[in-house]
């Protein structure tokens, strides 16, 4: 079971599960308070009892509905018992989570996830350190590989998580509280939008080294034209200039080739332009029986 920790949250917000986490424990601490009462019997100094306080009131704890409150909470929960991290207790949430063939109750967490020994040894090493230390540890998004389907094939899945000591009156740990939720679904959503995005970019640089090539090629072409002895120019289908060299430009009386590249091809303003001084060479394209032609022409005088 590997675990990582990666630098940003998704999932349900840590106060939320602090909130559960809260709940829980004061629920924990009613019940040690009422098995300490049941423990020390009744007061023998006393026969009669104390004054009722009607400013206290007295804790009354419905079992039942703990035991409902445990196993419906919305969260996956698990509690440890020792230093050997001995399942006492899951919820629902919590099996599901880790899939339903897998025996928990009684069973040790290295026991009960055989994979941790090949694939983790942090995720033991975590549950060490917070029974020692009675220090909460709170992960986010922390990658987990293990047997989920009970196929044999490991899965990856991400875990928001809080391992909450469980600490008597006396100070000494009991066990850990574990909370989990399963954010595998918000993660990968993250993770394959970076994919395309990174796809996109890699796209989008072969594009641009594409152009710069034609770009490239289009002004080697450009300066061929203009050391050609010949006014040369080419139009596309619709006859609007797509480049003309120097040459022609000059006979036109044209400044620069943008003033002339998208317009459309008027021999006989060529011709008036031209006013005698030269030979037009052209080449059209006819699109309705795709006839090429060479067409060269002199001015008549």
């Amino acid at each position: 079971m590997n675990v990582t920790q990666p630098s940003r949250p998704s999932g349900p917000s840590i106060e939320t599960l602090q909130a559960e986490n809260a709940t829980l424990r004061a629920e924990i601490a009613r019940l040690h308070q009422r098995i300490a009462e049941l423990e020390a019997g009744p007061d023998k100094n006393h026969d009669q009892p104390e004054p009722f306080d009607a400013a206290i009131t007295p804790i009354n704890i419905d079992y039942p509905h703990l035991q409902r409150l445990f196993w419906q909470f919305p969260s996956a929960i698990a509690i440890l018992h020792g230093p050997e991290h001995l399942f006492i207790a899951a919820n629902e949430r919590y099996q599901a989570l880790v899939g339903e063939h897998r025996p928990l109750i009684g069973q040790k967490v290295c026991d009960a996830f055989s994979e941790v020994a090949e694939y983790g040894q942090a995720f033991l090493a975590l549950l060490d350190q917070v029974y020692t230390s009675q220090q909460a540890y709170i992960g986010y998004e922390q990658q987990i590989r293990w047997n989920v389907s009970n196929t044999g094939l490991q899965q990856d899945a991400w875990l928001n998580m809080i391992y909450q000591p469980i600490v008597d009156s006396a100070g000494r740990t009991e066990g850990i509280v574990v909370y989990a939720v399963d954010v595998t679904v918000q993660v990968s959503a993250r993770q394959e939008l970076m994919l395309k995005k990174a796809e996109i970019a890699r796209l989008n640089a072969e594009l641009a080294a594409h152009l710069n090539e034609i770009s490239h090629s289009q002004h080697m072409l450009q300066g061929l034209l203009d050391h050609s002895p010949i006014a040369i120019e080419m139009s596309d289908l619709q006859g609007n200039y797509l480049l003309m060299n120097r040459m022609l430009l000059d006979l036109l009386g044209l400044s620069d080739v943008c003033d002339a590249v998208g317009r459309p091809v008027r021999i006989s303003s060529m011709l008036k332009s031209l006013n005698g001084r030269a030979r037009i060479e052209s080449r059209f394209s006819l699109p309705e029986n795709r006839l090429n032609a060479n067409i060269r022409s002199n001015l008549a005088h």
